[in-house]
């Protein structure tokens, strides 16, 4: 958490700021989501994007058989799933 702040405390001045959940089968994803999933408590500007929750049932969506890097189709639903919660103009 400790590193995250330091991170969002460099965009603090932004009005929204996406932070997209983990899907990266190892043993620190869960905690790290935890961390991503508690930032908008301290973080007002902070919104969670479930990239987790979204691309767990979706193997196709990863290239690499290891559940980590992205194919093609899953860089589309990554990108559809971020454009998704952008403010409309």
């Amino acid at each position: 958490a400790e590193q995250l702040d330091t991170l969002l405390a460099e965009v603090a001045d932004q009005r929204l700021v996406l932070l997209l959940t983990l899907h990266e089968p190892r043993s620190y994803e869960a905690g790290n989501n935890a961390v991503i999933r508690g930032a908008p408590q301290r973080w007002p500007q902070v919104r969670v994007v479930d990239w987790h929750g979204a691309a767990t049932p979706h193997p196709e969506w990863f290239g690499d058989g290891e559940g980590i890097h992205l194919s093609d189709a899953g860089a589309r639903a990554m990108a559809d799933l971020i454009a998704a919660r952008l403010p409309r103009p």
